[in-house]
């Protein structure tokens, strides 16, 4: 009998307890230092979601940013945040959209993996437009940490770490 019973239980559907990834991507216009700074951070599991839990109306999670259709599992529009932040030289306007690498199913190869892109104008006339993350097939490509815009300045700072390392 306990034999039996052993079998049953090795027979139930176990949940996998996989680690989970959350992401962050934070906008700031400082005016008073005369800059825009966009970090993007991210943690594992319950560090992760404290992270989520203290969102504010200037920081989004990619994934929350991609549209989904309700009927199916794939991905609709992806949903584009807008900001502007006035500093000395101009007016610059920030945007954030979700880039998620599989569009047709999120059961594909990358599952839902989404990442997000970047693009800041100042006067119209774009300064960066970068995606944070290259790719799930990539863990050698560069993930952009944060960047940093000074008024005055015609080149943007871009920090980055190796996947691997931001992934850690």
């Amino acid at each position: 009998m306990p034999f039996l019973i052993l079998i049953a239980l090795a027979l139930l559907p176990i949940k996998a307890l996989a680690d989970e990834f959350y992401t962050l991507v934070k906008y700031n216009c400082d005016q008073s230092g005369d800059r825009i700074i966009v970090t993007h951070i991210g943690a594992y599991d319950e560090e992760g979601k404290a992270l989520i839990s203290k969102k504010d109306q200037n920081s989004w999670d990619p994934g929350e940013l991609r549209g989904m259709q309700p009927t199916d599992k794939r991905f609709g529009a992806p949903k584009t945040i807008i900001r502007t932040c006035r500093l000395s030289d101009g007016l610059y306007t920030f945007r954030l959209r979700a880039m998620p690498e599989n569009f047709k199913n999120i059961t594909g190869q990358c599952g839902d993996w989404e990442t997000a892109s970047v693009v800041v104008l100042r006067n119209d006339r774009e300064l960066v437009h970068v995606q944070l993350d290259q790719s799930c097939y990539n863990w050698k490509a560069p993930v952009i940490t944060s960047i940093q815009i000074h008024a005055r300045q015609e080149k943007p700072i871009l920090a980055t770490k190796s996947a691997d390392e931001f992934f850690r």
